[in-house]
């Protein structure tokens, strides 16, 4: 017997053992597995489970409808313990079971007389992960706040949240990506509008990278020395050893390669660089001026 429950988008969906059985949903991805008292339980990674594979139909309905426009609240967990407590049908005391994972929590409802059924989860999951979780992770990356601010604002009032290592495994997997994709689809979107207009564009830039020597060597003169005579300053400033292409040390383009690649797509008017070249070394086609290199 399948019976419905609830209303708004997230219904209760209860059956007993006499009808069909709902197939299970994907488990929680191991990012925080919590010691619990008796009547909660560690579920641990289906070996067989991998995220592309077929997935029920509440699962991609839940995929498909934007979840970040959703108001979100701070819910006890004794309100919550309020609605499994009793059986709805023979009121009887039920069988509770409870798992949680950082911002996820999860009930099982099970009556010792009825076999009534039932069970709740606190926010959709998509593949094997709590989105109220991955929102959090994102809402804290991409507004730049520390993490650490916020597992001691948590911890003050006792709201559960996952560890560091979650955090930033989810900013490993999904936010940074999310973050390179969208600068480089911006970045296509205005090479195509600059293909489209014409005329010449300007690249400026140093197209170098410092050395970590180099500037150590600055950082001691600057700490160590005595400004109020500058001169051993300015002589122990000259004997150092600026390279010529630091670039090549940090795997970074060099700035012909840099000049090359946008003469590929572009018609260069100048290239802007605080470093001095000489207008012979320069790329053939653009012209050089007041701080500018060919």
């Amino acid at each position: 017997m399948l019976q419905k429950m609830g209303s708004g988008r997230n219904p209760l969906v209860l059956y007993t053992n006499k009808g069909p059985r709902i197939s299970k949903r994907p488990r929680l991805e191991l990012e925080q597995e919590q010691g619990e008292t008796s009547i909660e339980f560690e579920e641990t990674l289906d070996s067989s489970y991998h995220p592309d594979d077929t997935v029920e139909e509440s699962d991609v309905s839940l995929q498909t409808r934007s979840t970040h426009s959703d108001a979100k609240y701070i819910v006890f967990e004794s309100c919550l313990g309020q609605l499994f407590e009793k059986c709805p049908f023979c009121k009887t005391d039920c069988d509770v079971q409870k798992r949680k994972n950082g911002t996820f929590v999860a009930f099982k409802q099970r009556c010792p007389n009825c076999t009534y059924f039932r069970q709740w989860e606190s926010q959709p999951i998509i593949g094997s992960t709590p989105v109220g979780n991955l929102q959090l992770s994102a809402a804290t990356y991409f507004t730049g706040a520390s993490f650490f601010q916020l597992k001691n604002i948590c911890r003050a009032m006792q709201l559960e949240i996952f560890q560091y290592e979650t955090f930033r495994r989810h900013a490993r997997h999904y936010l940074e990506p999310a973050i390179i994709h969208k600068w480089k689809t911006d970045q296509l979107k205005i090479f195509q509008q600059l293909h489209h207009q014409g005329g010449k564009v300007t690249v400026a830039g140093d197209m170098r990278a410092d050395s970590p020597v180099y500037v150590g060597e600055l950082m001691r003169l600057v700490f160590e020395e005595v400004f109020e005579d500058p001169t051993p300053f300015v002589e122990e400033m000259n004997k150092i050893n600026i390279p010529k292409d630091l670039s090549t040390q940090f795997d970074r383009p060099s700035k012909e390669e840099v000049v090359a690649r946008h003469v590929s797509r572009f018609s260069l008017g100048a290239v802007g660089s605080p470093r001095t070249v000489q207008p012979d070394q320069g790329t053939p086609g653009v012209s050089g001026g007041p701080h500018t290199t060919g």
